[in-house]
């Protein structure tokens, strides 16, 4: 690398910069004094960092998680069934295809009993 580098040098190639990038990771020191020391613009050193981090985070390729496709539950509306009663006075009344016998009896001894 060179230490020789000053502020106003010519434009480093990407792999100058790549370089000292790792160089950096590596030190444990501090961006700004890392610049300092090898007489770097800390501005473009910030540039390069993020674009080689975008780069190579482009070549990594797509990452996928895994999913759990859960199915759904049916929506029972306890307007559609498969009976349906409509009373003489007005009153309607949907039976759900699973109700107990014994409640439908009930039922259907109130309704012709005609309590309603």
């Amino acid at each position: 690398m060179r230490n020789e580098i000053s502020k106003n040098a010519p434009s480093l190639s990407t792999s100058d910069w790549q370089r000292y990038i790792d160089t950096w990771a590596s030190s444990g020191e501090k961006q700004k004094t890392f610049c300092t020391r090898h007489q770097l613009s800390y501005i473009k050193f910030g540039y390069w960092r993020n674009k080689l981090k975008k780069k190579h985070s482009k070549n990594q390729g797509a990452r996928f998680q895994p999913v759990q496709i859960k199915p759904k539950k049916p929506i029972h509306c306890k307007r559609v069934a498969p009976i349906e009663v409509i009373l003489p006075n007005g009153i309607q009344m949907w039976i759900d295809h699973d109700v107990k016998e014994e409640l439908l009896k009930v039922v259907l001894n109130v309704l012709s009993a005609g309590e309603c």
